[in-house]
């Protein structure tokens, strides 16, 4: 927004501090000189005191906007000629973290799966119902040979 060139009489900045006031109020604030322009339209109260004052000739809405920002400021409204925020920056640690975790999980998965599979031992084949002693004992029996 450029600065304001033209010097309102006394009772236009009354009139625009009015106007700037509504629109904080109302929450519909003029973010173009046709916007202020409808709106001037509407209040015929104070698009009066702007005419008297010089508006239409001496000064368009274009000249008042830069005001009307100031003064929604001063009321409390939002700074329309404040730089607006950056954007947020992509977070590129997100997906190695994610692949970490993920390959993590795995991991314990694995490891939980592997420690707890049963092993067969040593004594688990010689015990009676155990692997070689019970293959031998049933090979025995079919030749009729006992312990």
């Amino acid at each position: 927004m450029r600065p304001p060139r033209y010097r309102f009489p006394d009772e236009v900045r009354s009139a625009i501090r009015t106007i700037a006031t509504r629109m904080v109020q109302d929450g519909n604030i003029a973010r173009s000189p046709q916007e202020l322009e409808e709106w001037v339209a509407r209040e015929p109260e104070i698009r009066e005191t702007l005419e008297d004052g010089g508006y239409g000739e001496e000064f368009t809405a274009e000249d008042m906007l830069p005001l009307v920002h100031v003064f929604v400021v001063q009321a409390g409204g939002p700074d329309l000629n404040a730089p607006a925020a950056p954007p947020p920056k992509p977070k590129r640690w997100l997906i190695p973290v994610a692949i970490a975790v993920i390959v993590l999980v795995f991991a314990i998965i694995f490891a939980a799966k592997a420690f707890s599979r049963p092993e067969r031992s040593v004594s688990s084949m010689t015990e009676p119902r155990g692997g070689v002693v019970m293959a031998m004992r049933k090979i025995g029996e079919q030749r009729g040979v006992s312990d």
